[in-house]
């Protein structure tokens, strides 16, 4: 009983670990589609999610993750909050899309209900996406 109990306590700890990180630990991993919304219910960011549904293969062929900032929280795609990121990281005051690159820039500002297509293109555009796709296609 003792052991399960040990057990169990494993691997709630490994779950809290694996969302309690700050942004800074998603630099030169992932780039970040952050969704600035302060809207009741979060109305305007699960729209423009609905818009990504069908995008999940490109989405990691461009280490492209989503985030959704309420003001005072940011939650992953499910909603859930990721802990340890705190609101001084987060500097946007409108409401809409911010992309970040892996470098921690800011790429592009925009309202929501933007076209993936627009923002795969874009990313695609980038030097460091380039560089990523020339060494995907020559191994």
């Amino acid at each position: 009983m003792r052991q399960f109990k040990l057990l169990l306590i494993f691997v709630l700890l490994i779950n809290y670990t694996m969302y309690s990180q700050d942004l800074s630990s998603y630099r030169w991993k992932n780039r970040i589609l952050l969704l600035c919304d302060s809207g009741e219910g979060l109305e305007k960011s699960k729209s423009q999610l609905k818009l990504f549904r069908s995008y999940q293969k490109e989405l990691e062929e461009r280490d492209l993750i989503i985030l959704i900032y309420d003001g005072n929280t940011i939650k992953d795609q499910k909603f859930r909050t990721v802990s340890g990121a705190s609101k001084k990281e987060i500097k946007f005051d409108q409401e809409g899309l911010y992309l970040i690159g892996k470098d921690g820039g800011v790429k592009l500002e925009s309202g929501f209900y933007t076209d993936p297509i627009a923002i795969f293109d874009l990313i695609d555009s980038m030097p460091m996406r380039r560089a990523e796709m020339r060494r995907k296609n020559n191994p």
